[in-house]
């Protein structure tokens, strides 16, 4: 059987810059000057370079983003959902460019007409004006009880190489919906969608530091971004053995995380149209999770898409109507 070559090209440097990540509304490079090569897994080819970030702009990114992150919480739902729909919007505008700029780093079958980012913004922008308490009963008359909804403030993401796109948008949307700022640390061999993406999201009018991506291997900046102190929720997608380091991580800090591990094995379906295991050397065995699957029950549901997963449960207030009691305040995570 003879494969035939993609036709479609793109001059990936005219849509990002080269050796950047985006920290605080600014492209700069890595603190140590290091870059990653991404490659293109069909022809070998090197796309561009990307920072080799580490802890320290993973320091930098999370400051950035906690002082965004007053304002982003006190900007009304509404219009952080007005927003969400522009990235949206944005995202629509250049699918070709992102549906094609994610094949050639991930190197997966085209998309379709349209890729799915626009559609999980649009269904996300609708969340953020919903994300809404209760009023509960007293066994005072002159008391008040009710629940209202607040963000957790900076928020992590490590995302997959398999579905940057996806990914980038499916924590990067709801988290922010609900006022939250976000640092994002993308997989060093797929990082390049997942920067357009946030580039679109700036260009939509976010503000700089609500959405940070820091670009780097894993060790050297994923773990720092689960580890760190003034992080207050964290998401990763992966494998179950790196699960278990992020997972560590937060637990020194006891920081509330997210996680969605496994997947079962690759394989290619060829003209003979017979399941065929990929070989130890293809691209595809080498970059695939292990073959591992979440036990029953335990599969990621259809609250990673949503405002609840981002939101820190409830903050509970009971307020004296003239009675001279005051005000009780307690916070816990849902």
């Amino acid at each position: 059987m003879t494969l035939q070559q993609p036709t479609d090209t793109l001059d990936v440097h005219s849509l990002l810059t080269e050796g950047t990540q985006l920290i605080g509304g600014e492209w700069v490079p890595a603190r140590g000057g290091e870059t990653i090569d991404v490659i293109n897994p069909a022809t070998g080819e090197t796309l561009t370079t990307v920072p080799r970030g580490g802890p320290d702009d993973v320091a930098d990114a999370v400051a950035a983003a906690e002082d965004a992150f007053p304002a982003w919480r006190d900007e009304s739902p509404s219009r952080r959902g007005q927003l969400l729909l522009d990235w949206a919007a944005l995202c629509r505008s250049h699918a070709s460019e992102i549906d094609l700029l994610e094949r050639m780093e991930v190197g997966r079958p085209k998309w379709g007409p349209v890729g799915p980012m626009a559609g999980i913004l649009t269904y996300v922008a609708g969340l953020a004006d919903k994300a809404t308490g209760q009023t509960l009963p007293s066994m005072f008359p002159d008391v008040i009880g009710m629940t209202l909804r607040e963000p957790y403030g900076v928020c992590g993401s490590i995302i997959p190489w398999n579905a940057p796109g996806p990914n980038t948008v499916n924590d990067a949307g709801p988290a922010i919906a609900m006022g939250n700022t976000i640092v994002i640390k993308p997989a060093e061999d797929a990082p390049l969608t997942c920067l357009l993406l946030v580039k679109l999201a700036h260009q939509a009018g976010i503000p700089p530091g609500v959405v940070n991506v820091v670009t780097g291997f894993g060790v050297e900046a994923g773990e720092p971004l689960a580890g760190h102190p003034r992080v207050r929720r964290m998401s990763f997608t992966g494998s179950p053995e790196t699960g278990r380091r992020v997972m560590e991580a937060c637990a020194r800090h006891l920081i509330p995380l997210h996680l969605e591990l496994g997947g079962s094995r690759r394989r290619w379906c060829c003209a003979t149209r017979r399941w065929i295991a990929p070989s130890p050397r293809s691209p595809a065995a080498s970059r695939s999770t292990p073959d591992r699957s979440a036990p029953p029950g335990r599969a990621s549901s259809s609250t990673h898409r949503s405002g609840r997963r981002w939101s820190r449960g409830w903050r509970t207030r009971s307020s004296g109507c003239g009675s001279g009691r005051g005000t009780r305040t307690s916070t816990w995570a849902r």
